[in-house]
Order: C-alpha cells, then sequence, then structure tokens
C-alpha cells in the first residue's frame, strides 16, 4: 500500500494519523507529538 500512496500527502498523513489511533486504542506506546500534530 505505501508504494501506491506514497506520491499522495493527503493519504499518506491519514494513513500516519489511523496508524496512532490504532496505536493507542491497543494501548501500545505513542508519542505526544504525533496527536498533536495531527490533523482536526
Amino acid at each position: 500500500m505505501t508504494a501506491v500512496i506514497t506520491d499522495r500527502d493527503f493519504l499518506t498523513r491519514r494513513l500516519r494519523e489511523w496508524t496512532v489511533l490504532r496505536t493507542i486504542v491497543l494501548g501500545k506506546p505513542w508519542a505526544a507529538e504525533d496527536l498533536t500534530t495531527a490533523s482536526d
């Protein structure tokens, strides 16, 4: 999937944000900066 969306900024950002959300829900370690730099 990375190869398909790598040139699309919106999609890569959204995938990164969903990954942060999933990480939080699963109770895995995450950085506050990941959350504070996410879009609204």
